[in-house]
């Protein structure tokens, strides 16, 4: 491969990630903003030292992994640079959280990121903490902290009670020690005579006396109460998203969590991954979980194997891959707007499907108003066929018939798991599995209901936790508009219903479509109408 792999921001994780490549003779460029460069002391890069992207603005990015290709504005011009694969790193940036415990930083009060800074020169710190002999840190107290900030302020009390000779107290309330090594490092403070005071709501009292912050609390263990008034009292700091993220995840268009990172709090992203093909997140930039040097660690790793992997193996084409009539479509854009791969591409103002990108989610068939998309395989005729099938197969009459919508991820496993554990499931259930429940159009459900569906079901993945994002959602939305319709055709509402599961919920699964049924029959009694025939 000649084309090289682009590497946003920087820090220990991008140094890391840039040795895995080099390693492997896979050509990396570093990608800096022109205006970082300005006005803040810093050099422009050395071209001889690495291979350098410097650009003024980023305007855009197409394609998918092995073949992406960037605009931006340099110097004026608009360039184009080819790549393999992007990867989005860098350090977060970090807020102190003074107003939190209604403080504000200088004299007696200090930011855990102030205090780091002077870590690194004895002197310095020697003298700025000139006649401290007691410190306070709060973390976790105000707000939840991640395992990395718990380490620093373990590092810097055991630091300055074992080599400066001061008495520490950390105030806290869910010590978060999940990370590389935390536990035993707690160990280590306690035996250096670090103090812990754990707390529980309501915060601890905090007022000011001559300048100096003085804490008072009961300690969740003993139960005694606590004044404490420190020479210095160190607050915690909150991660954030590093500076500039915002503009990159518009322009490589990367579904964010709801802090901002640049990775969606979807498992199905994990490790490295976004929402596009060749577009990954690495290190503090991915999460504030990713702050650790042993995590930043392993995150390099995972993105270089993403590279040599995905990036560098054989590109499959994908035959079933959504499919846009471009006679019948009307260049809405809707499922240039809603592919959450990022798999609908304008070529001369027509959206078409990158078949190496598609991942058969159906969001965009299910979607589009035109019904000029198609998923080979989940067209409404062959569902209707397979739902006819369905409901001729068993002469059990006396039974509702029921199609359930399954995603493929989810519902379906749970499905096939209930039958393993020798679940009884309703003599006649129609399981329709589908890729992503994102693909159940409002079409399949009234067709479902037109083939003689006494009852309905949609069944998705939880909130969070569909690899489509947000098909679950979409399914759920469709299915609620449709429910509110059905009275205007005759149909009771409650015969058609949605729900949640996982693909290890076989016994949930098996609860569900027997209440489901069993709702079905007793309605069925009241209304003194059929279910499970012809007729119905």
């Amino acid at each position: 491969m000649t084309r090289e792999t682009i590497i946003f921001g920087q820090g220990f994780c991008a140094d890391e990630i840039r040795r895995r490549l080099d390693a492997f003779g896979c050509p990396v460029a570093t990608a800096i903003a022109h205006r970082n460069t300005q006005g803040s002391g810093q050099k422009a890069p050395e071209p001889e030292a690495q291979v350098y992207f410097v650009y003024d603005r980023l305007l855009a990015c197409s394609g998918s992994s092995g073949d992406l290709t960037l605009l931006a504005s340099v110097e004026g011009k608009i360039v184009q640079r080819k790549a393999a694969a992007v990867i989005l790193t860098g350090e977060g940036d970090r807020e102190p959280d003074f107003a939190a415990y209604g403080l504000s930083g200088g004299g007696a009060v200090m930011s855990l990121g102030e205090l780091r800074s002077l870590s690194d020169s004895a002197e310095k710190m020697a003298a700025k903490l000139k006649g401290v002999k007691r410190v306070a840190f709060l973390t976790g107290v105000a707000r939840e902290k991640v395992p990395a900030v718990c380490e620093e302020v373990m590092r810097m009390a055991m630091r300055l009670q074992s080599e400066n000779g001061m008495q520490t107290f950390i105030y806290t309330r869910n010590l978060k020690v999940a990370g590389w090594g935390l536990e035993a490092l707690y160990r280590e403070t306690r035996m250096a005579g670090v103090v812990y005071i754990k707390l529980s709501q309501p915060m601890p009292e905090i007022t000011i006396e001559d300048g100096r912050p003085v804490i008072t609390c009961q300690d969740d263990i003993s139960h005694e109460t606590f004044r404490l008034r420190p020479d210095l009292t160190v607050v915690d700091e909150t991660l954030m998203p590093p500076a500039g993220l915002d503009e990159l995840a518009a322009v490589f268009q990367i579904q964010r969590d709801e802090q901002g990172f640049a990775q969606s709090d979807n498992v199905h992203r994990l490790t490295v991954a976004t929402n596009r093909h060749g577009i990954l997140a690495a290190g503090p930039v991915r999460s504030a979980l990713v702050a650790g040097r042993h995590d930043q660690r392993l995150d390099a790793a995972n993105a270089a194997a993403a590279v040599l992997g995905e990036v560098l193996g054989k590109k499959v084409v994908a035959e079933d891959a959504a499919e846009i009539d471009t006679g019948q479509c009307v260049r809405c854009l809707t499922c240039y707007r809603l592919c959450p791969y990022r798999a609908v591409v304008l070529r001369d103002e027509q959206p078409v499907v990158d078949p190496l990108v598609c991942e058969r989610c159906g969001i965009c068939a299910a979607e589009c108003p035109a019904l000029a998309i198609r998923l080979p395989g989940f067209e409404r005729s062959s569902i209707g066929d397979d739902i006819a099938q369905g409901r001729s197969a068993d002469p059990q009459a006396e039974a509702p018939f029921i199609v359930a919508f399954c995603c493929g991820r989810s519902a379906a496993p749970a499905a096939r798991l209930a039958s393993m554990m020798g679940r009884r499931l309703p003599a006649r259930l129609k399981i329709i599995e589908v890729p992503c429940a994102g693909s159940v159009s409002r079409e399949f459900i009234l067709e479902a209901f037109t083939r003689g569906a006494d009852g309905v079901m949609v069944l998705t993945c939880h909130t969070g936790n569909c690899h489509s994002e947000k098909g679950n959602r979409h399914a759920r939305s469709r299915a609620a508009e449709i429910r509110s319709l059905l009275p205007l055709v005759g149909i009771d509402k409650e015969r058609l219903t949605t729900a949640t599961l996982a693909s290890n919920m076989g016994a949930e699964f098996a609860r569900l479509v027997d209440s489901f049924s069993a709702e079905l029959e007793k309605r069925a009694t009241r209304t003194g109408s059929a279910v499970g025939s012809e007729t119905a």
